[in-house]
């Protein structure tokens, strides 16, 4: 399973260092991929088209690089032979037992559709109950289907 990491962090950051001091990172040999796109590095006319435009309230510069992080995660896993993608933002708290391993051998028994994208997130998600979501069938996007919970 291809496993991205979400973050503009230097190498030694001490936010990165937290995260990666995780449980979940200490087992599985588990390698990842780091992605980042700084939105304050976006030329004024590109974070406009992305951020501004169109908008009734504007995205931060943070918020169009961290989207931007996100979309060039899914592009590197479309564009790979994996089956499956783990895309995880620096700030995540995740539970000691969860593993890469583990998650992908349930996934597999799902018997889902090649390169599936089941999305969940949003702040303290853990204490969040309100999940809600649509499964899109492969019509709307022929690479791949999508269960996305915010």
């Amino acid at each position: 399973m291809k496993t991205f990491i979400i973050s503009i962090e230097e190498e030694n950051s001490a936010r990165l260092n937290k995260f990666l001091n995780q449980p979940f990172f200490q087992k599985d040999n588990l390698t990842f991929e780091k992605v980042g796109v700084k939105g304050g590095d976006l030329s004024a006319k590109e974070y406009f088209e992305l951020g501004v435009k169109g908008r009734s309230r504007p995205l931060s510069p943070s918020m169009v690089g961290c989207t931007l992080s996100h979309l060039e995660a899914m592009r590197k896993f479309l564009d790979s032979s994996e089956d499956f993608a783990l895309i995880l933002e620096d700030d995540a708290i995740l539970p000691n037992d969860f593993s890469a391993d583990l998650l992908e051998q349930q996934l597999k028994q799902m018997q889902l559709s090649p390169q599936f994208l089941f999305s969940i997130g949003g702040i303290q998600m853990k204490e969040c109950r309100k999940v809600r979501g649509d499964i899109k069938d492969a019509d709307s996007n022929p690479k791949c289907d999508t269960f996305v919970v915010s």
